[in-house]
């Protein structure tokens, strides 16, 4: 865990967006607001504005999380 951290392959997942996620917000908009994007730049970035499975895939990569992290 440590060595994945090291190297820049992981990362912790902060207290504050878990509590956000259990108090039933978006995971999309939880991530999107962590990294510091707009929903327009989040859309711009992902190439999709449409719902999806492709967007959810996309939105991931461009979060930089796990899909099954937004789910």
């Amino acid at each position: 865990m440590k060595a994945h951290l090291a190297r820049g392959d992981d990362e912790l997942i902060p207290l504050e967006l878990v509590n956000r996620r259990l108090t039933g917000e978006s995971t999309v908009k939880v991530w999107r607001e962590y990294r510091g994007l707009t929903q327009l730049a989040l859309a711009k970035a992902s190439g999709h504005e449409i719902g999806g499975i492709t967007t959810l895939k996309k939105l991931a990569a461009t979060l930089q999380v796990d899909l099954d992290q937004l789910a």
